[in-house]
């Protein structure tokens, strides 16, 4: 090929050369040859040519050494030629071409040759290196490229391989031996004692790694003077090279960088090969953990991810107990978690990497951020439990502010759990360490409402202790110069909570009402109280809610010209709330929770009569719901009789209907309940109240049929009680949901066997007993224990079938199954009885053998999935796209809870 032209060749040796390189870096050695043919077309200064043509020969050494045999000699061609070049100047390039024709004679295996050429060019190799070395110390550090290192890294290996051959041998001389690998003795100077040797393969090994740091030799000359070491002391020979402490930092430094390196141009699979050579010989230290961190990230970039899971577990178990380093390796493993999760989208590795630190850096600087950081995400996904455990994680670490904030986030965890007496507990604890506080501010005020709050939902017993606490915050707060509202927004809040503690308070003294002493001073208290939040805080989302709870007690007490006052002052001053849409309703229902339930009554049948045509047919839904969630059945069966009566709304008719026979069904009138739920299955086939229809018309029809003496009507009751839930369960997509119905069915052949048994028909009993088995021995196949949400029904199958089979005496099966149990579930809620069942199985097939349960005869249409259904079963709840169908229009509203506060940070 011809040169390029004038004009281009400085631009075309800079490109070929430069191209050269990245194919070097890229791994594409043999290309990278051709580049360099390409950039030798071209014209250029002597030394130029000379280092262009060193660097191609260190290539072919490089691809020589890795290719066959047969292939080699065409590489040791061009290196001949190229080293015949290079050989007529001495210069670094001179040394160089030395070592490369010694490697290649390494390479074929002519040991001796090699050496003889390395002894023989010595004093040149010398000298270039000593001229590289006064260049260093004027600030021009070449050492990287001395040809000094390669040829001592050569006659180490060549020292080295020479002295294991002759102990593989077991005939080997061990003096030459030990000559070989640490240098043979030479006499001392007069006087000095200490022993003298020649260079040996672990001198020549320790130079390369200690002077020459940067250079590629470096990392395997280390780790074999460290192997060479380990050989001479376990022959008995104890060689001590001493380095300076400053200079080895230097080389530790250097072989960290150099594996860096690659890391940060994403040769990871070079990278990850070069990190474990340096870390085999530091492994301990601030750049063995950077470098571990980065180790795990090749394996994860070359999709290695076992790999990477054990470099992570290294670094946490290495480094966890380390006075030192336990902050840096903690770094680190968060760092990954967070590359896991964000960069990678692997959130299991992420999360094992979190455990990881959870698990052992105790001791570490953010542990009681990042445990409170995690406490807020689980918060903030509502699993309370997991979060309790974070937040009281984070609340031991005292010399931390965060303590103080896990307090209040683990009374909120309490609260969400509605564990109120631990939530007061922590709220005590709380209030008493903000007390420690130079500067506890507003979190104080808001630590008391909510301890106060929470009095007031433990129930009448309480009311004494929660009416105090809200005193006590009227008190403090009333005081505009207190020193708990010292900003604006802090102010605002404190208004707030004044509010509330008024409106609680007033409730308070409404309850208190109720006790019979006193009643009319609690009462009129109660209307202070609120009175002040309609007067003082009409702004305030209290404001509505206090004008109602004062018509209400007025009412109580006979005022009617005060409680129609109230309302019309809800009416005009707050049109738009929902205590004022719902007015009449919500002082009924006041009556009821104050205990007036006969004037409850009164207010309801008004609102349902002619007379209540003011309240739209969706507020006399959500009454009736109301209603019947309070019990109240027969009251709200008023309000569901008018929507029928009143309406052919579909999304009225429907859940009125539903609601309507629940309610019959729990005032014990089976008839008129199974009429509205079967008028619902046939007019609304596809209903979204279908499924829960279906469990209302299976109890109601085995109701009917417990006392039935009649054989014949029983069965019919029965057949249609079990093809309902049949006929329901397509309509169910969840599995926990079908699973229900088919628990459902199980539970059906119970009551069906019981009533058989109690009329008389043993035989018919045990057939429907092993029908119920069947059942229940469906679900136990077809169930995921995996699955959260199947377990508690999964163990409900087991828990009635193994008791059925005890019934049916079928021990072997029975046996069986409780083996199957207490391997799935140790802990399980039926633990104790199947252990009981296990044993009187064990003592039966001991004693008696056998006992196999009998194959069910068919009998009614069976279930496709079964499911188990004790008699408790749940039933699933109703479905609807349309919530004002499923009668949960726009309720009541309801004052606003304390929330939890965070204020101090």
């Amino acid at each position: 090929p011809s040169a390029p032209p004038e004009s281009l060749n400085e631009f075309f040796l800079s490109s070929a050369y430069k191209y050269a390189q990245m194919l070097i870096l890229m791994g594409q050695k043999e290309a990278a040859v051709s580049a360099y043919d390409a950039a030798l077309r071209a014209k250029m200064e002597r030394h130029v040519r000379r280092q262009i043509l060193s660097e191609k020969a260190e290539l072919l050494v490089a691809l020589a050494e890795k290719a066959e045999p047969s292939k080699r000699k065409a590489y040791y061609d061009q290196i001949q030629k190229i080293c015949e070049e290079i050989l007529w100047v001495q210069d670094i390039w001179f040394g160089k071409a030395i070592v490369y024709m010694a490697h290649t004679n390494l390479i074929e295996g002519n040991v001796d040759k090699a050496m003889d050429m390395v002894e023989d060019y010595w004093p040149q190799l010398k000298a270039i290196d000593d001229a590289l070395r006064e260049a260093r110390k004027e600030g021009e550090d070449l050492l990287k490229i001395s040809p000094m290192a390669e040829c001592r890294f050569l006659l180490g290996v060549m020292m080295q391989n020479e002295a294991e051959r002759l102990m593989a041998d077991g005939k080997g001389d061990r003096e030459k031996i030990v000559a070989l690998l640490a240098g043979k003795k030479m006499p001392g100077k007069p006087g000095d004692t200490r022993e003298r040797r020649s260079a040996g393969a672990l001198q020549h090994l320790y130079t390369v790694f200690v002077s020459y740091p940067f250079t590629s030799w470096a990392p395997e000359a280390g780790i074999r003077a460290r192997k060479i070491q380990e050989l001479l002391a376990s022959m008995g020979v104890d060689i001590k090279i001493k380095v300076d402490p400053n200079q080895m930092k230097e080389v530790e430094k250097a072989q960290f960088s150099e594996a860096k390196a690659l890391f940060n141009q994403q040769q990871y699979a070079e990278a990850a090969e070069s990190y474990v050579r340096v870390l085999n010989l530091f492994p301990e230290g601030e750049a063995a953990i950077s470098a571990l961190s980065d180790l795990a990230t090749c394996y994860v970039e070359q999709k290695e991810e076992l790999y990477a899971d054990a470099v992570v577990g290294h670094i946490a178990e290495r480094f966890c107990r380390h006075p030192e380093l336990m902050a840096k390796a903690g770094d680190q493993i968060l760092r990954l978690a967070i590359y896991f999760k964000e960069e990678k989208q692997m959130p299991d590795k992420s999360d094992r990497a979190y455990s990881l630190f959870f698990d052992n850096f105790q001791g570490h600087p953010r542990m009681a951020a990042m445990l409170y950081s995690f406490g807020e995400r689980e918060f903030s996904a509502r699993n309370y439990p997991k979060a309790l455990e974070y937040f009281q994680q984070a609340q031991t670490y005292t010399n931390s502010p965060l303590s103080v904030d896990a307090l209040s986030r683990i009374a909120a965890c309490h609260n969400a759990l509605s564990n109120t007496v631990e939530e007061i507990k922590v709220l005590d604890e709380y209030i008493k360490r903000l007390g420690t506080l130079d500067s506890p501010g507003f979190a104080v005020v808001s630590a008391r409402y909510r301890q106060a709050y929470a009095y007031l939902r433990m129930g009448e017993k309480y009311t004494g202790s929660a009416v105090n606490r809200f005193n006590e915050l009227v008190k403090m707060l009333s005081d505009e110069k207190n020193p708990y509202q010292k900003t604006p927004e802090e102010k605002e809040a404190a208004s707030a909570i004044l509010a509330g503690s008024l409106f609680y308070r007033g409730q308070c003294y409404a309850q208190l009402s109720r006790a019979g002493t006193d009643a009319e001073k609690y009462r009129q208290l109660a209307i202070d109280s609120f009175e002040t939040v309609a007067n003082k805080f009409p702004a305030s989302e209290f404001a509505p809610n206090a004008l109602s709870q004062i018509a209400t007690l007025y009412t109580i007490m006979e005022k009617t010209e005060e409680a129609q006052r109230a309302l019309d002052t809800l009416q005009k001053n707050h049109p738009d709330s929902a205590e004022a849409k719902n007015a009449r309703f919500l002082m009924a229902m006041n009556l009821l929770k104050l205990g007036r339930r006969q004037q409850a009554v009164e207010m309801f049948k008004q609102m349902f009569s002619s007379e209540g045509g003011k309240f739209s047919e969706t507020q006399i839904m959500t009454a009736g719901v109301k209603l019947s969630e309070a019990g109240e059945y027969e009251i709200a069966l008023d309000a569901f009789s008018r929507i029928l009566a009143s309406t052919k709304d579909r999304t009225l008719r429907e859940p009125a209907l539903l609601n309507r026979g629940k309610a019959f069904l729990e005032l014990n009138r089976p008839a008129d309940g199974i009429k509205d739920l079967e008028a619902l299955v046939k007019e609304y086939p596809n209903s979204g109240y279908l499924i829960e229809a279906g469990f209302l018309l299976s109890k109601a029809y085995t109701g009917a049929a417990l006392d039935e003496p009649d054989a014949g009507k029983r069965e019919e009751a029965y057949t249609k009680a079990i093809a309902i839930l049949n006929k329901v369960k397509k309509y169910e997509k969840s599995v926990a949901g079908r699973m229900k119905l088919d628990l459902g069915v199980a539970d059906l052949w119970e009551k069906q066997a019981s009533a058989e048994i109690k009329f008389g028909s043993p035989e018919k009993a045990r057939q429907h007993k092993n029908e119920a088995i069947a059942t229940y021995q469906s679900v136990v196949l077809l169930a995921d224990p995996a699955n959260p949400e199947a377990r508690p029904l999964l163990e409900d199958a087991y828990a009635g079938s193994i008791r059925l089979m005890v019934e049916q005496e079928a021990w072997e099966d029975a046996l069986e199954d409780c083996d199957k149990y207490l391997e799935q579930f140790p802990r399980g809620k039926w633990v104790n009885e199947i252990r009981s069942a296990r044993s009187k199985c064990k003592l039966h097939v001991k004693t008696a053998g056998g006992g196999k349960i009998e194959e069910a005869a068919p009998a009614a249409p069976a279930p496709q999935n079964a499911v188990p259904a004790s008699t408790n079963a749940p039933a699933p709840q109703a479905t609807k796209q349309d919530s004002t169908a499923a009668g949960q229009a726009p309720q009541p509203a309801t004052s606003p809870e304390p929330t939890s506060d965070n204020e101090h940070k």
